[in-house]
């Protein structure tokens, strides 16, 4: 446990953003709550990379879950096939609902092609890089 809170979390949401390698994100047993579950909901719907994230124990009421859940619903280019979540007031319905849309995330990228997402998240990255490396006028 590192006491992240949900000011830390919404931190590691803003570098979400813009990291392209991180695979596994652990935030178990850290109070971060709706509000810093809601920052990583929005570091979702931009980050394709991740791959695992751990809320267990991130005291989560159904606002921050309902967030996390559009955050992974609005990328079509997600890797994120876990995400473990704990004592919510969704209970085992709750996670049966977010199983089917990792589960759908799976099944979306095998139609769309593996290669086909990799290629467009590593675009993505290149045109952003060199973005970023343009002298501003």
């Amino acid at each position: 446990k590192n006491r992240i809170g949900p000011g830390g979390a919404k931190l590691i949401a803003k570098a979400l953003t813009v990291n392209k390698v991180l695979r596994t994100l652990d935030l178990a047993n850290n109070n971060i709550q709706d509000e810093g579950a809601e920052a990583i909901a929005k570091a979702l719907k931009i980050n394709g990379a991740l791959t695992i994230l751990n809320l267990k124990g991130a005291w989560l009421k159904s606002e921050g879950i309902d967030a996390l859940m559009d955050g992974i619903r609005d990328n079509n280019k997600t890797r994120l096939t876990s995400l473990t979540i704990d004592r919510t007031p969704f209970g085992v319905l709750g996670q049966i609902d977010i199983d089917r849309e990792l589960l759908r995330n799976q099944q979306n990228r095998k139609l769309r092609g593996e290669a086909e997402v990799e290629a467009e998240v590593e675009a993505e990255a290149k045109a952003e890089a060199e973005a970023e490396a343009e002298p501003e006028a």
